[in-house]
């Protein structure tokens, strides 16, 4: 069975529930064991696959025997070519590198599941990792364990490079555009990501500094804090606002009743001109009335930009008292303006 065939065998296992466990085949082939969840089975995908009919046999397991040798005067007559000898190491080398890097591949795709990666149907286009299956961590983007690179399509290039700047290679034009793949000789993602600070620049770290996300989360909290803590003052300031003009209406009132009421020394009425104190009053009423209309346009402009619901319960409640005072004033200064007019 060949490493593609071994890595979708292991891939439709894992689609279909199964579990894969991080201990190797007892027969020494080399690949993980897949068990139920139930512990039920344990199957390896090499060895002792039910669905796989292209399984080793027993005599292939072991390998082949070896057949008779050739008689000593044909060995001496034949001799190999050069070609022959130097194509046969490299085909058992490759070999040889393609069986390490299976196993690497599988104990690291081992490792990943247990950090709560997810094994997917898709293989790596990559040639050299030959077919290896790709894994994600919930909705990050599809990583390979064998060339360390992230698989992604467009869409999902354009939402990681704008939530993560990281420095990827220029994608040329005629890449396939529905799957990009950071190439593999340039420098990994996860080892750019490590290493970009050392290799900046100070002008670079001063500009990496700028979009970092933390900061720009702190700025953002204290800048509502401080927000908070004027709309706070301000509905302090209006409350005292209003209830320094209920007061200033309620004496002029009174001093008005009073006025109007005191005899003067000869007994008449008082001799003090109503007419200019009523004037007075009447200015003064109408100064309070216009700086609580304007404080009561500055706490509508406020109730409307506000979200929190402490912030709108106060404004709110500093609005209604506003509103009941500028009602009052206006209830005393058409008093008033009767009174001048009788």
């Amino acid at each position: 069975m060949s490493l593609d065939q071994i890595t979708t065998a292991l891939s439709k296992y894992m689609l279909q529930g199964w579990v894969l466990t991080d201990q190797e085949c007892t027969n020494g082939c080399g690949v993980p064991l897949v068990r139920k969840k139930d512990f039920s089975k344990t199957v390896c995908v090499r060895c002792s696959d039910p669905n796989d009919e292209s399984a080793p046999a027993e005599s292939e397991k072991v390998g082949t025997a070896p057949g008779p040798d050739p008689p000593a005067e044909q060995a001496l007559d034949v001799s190999p070519t050069p070609t022959a000898e130097t194509a046969q190491p490299s085909e058992a080398d490759r070999l040889l590198r393609r069986r390490e890097q299976s196993e690497r591949t599988v104990k690291a795709i081992s490792q990943r599941m247990l950090e709560g990666y997810a094994l997917l149907n898709d293989s790596c286009p990559n040639p050299d990792c030959y077919a290896s299956p790709l894994v994600r961590k919930r909705d990050g983007p599809r990583e390979c364990v064998t060339c360390n690179s992230k698989v992604m399509t467009e869409e999902e290039f354009a939402e990681y490079s704008c939530t993560r700047p990281t420095r990827f290679q220029e994608i040329p034009a005629d890449t396939n555009p529905k799957v990009m793949e950071v190439d593999a000789n340039a420098v990994p993602v996860t080892s750019t990501l490590a290493t970009v600070d050392r290799a900046a620049s100070p002008v670079r770290k001063h500009e990496t500094s700028k979009t970092d996300p933390e900061p720009s989360k702190k700025e953002a909290k204290r800048l509502k804090q401080k927000a908070k803590e004027t709309s706070k003052k301000e509905v302090k300031q209006s409350k005292k606002e209003t209830k320094r003009l209920k007061k200033q209406a309620k004496e002029a009132a009174r001093t008005e009743a009073k006025a109007c009421a005191t005899p003067s020394a000869t007994g008449g009425p008082s001799s003090r001109p109503v007419g200019s104190l009523l004037s007075a009053t009447l200015t003064s009423t109408e100064r309070g009335i216009e700086i609580l209309r304007q404080k009561l346009d500055q706490l509508h402009a406020q109730l409307a930009a506000i979200d929190e619901p402490c912030e709108i319960c106060d404004v709110a409640d500093a609005s209604a008292q506003c509103s009941q005072a500028l009602r009052k004033l206006l209830k005393v200064h058409g008093e008033l303006q009767y009174l001048g007019a009788h």
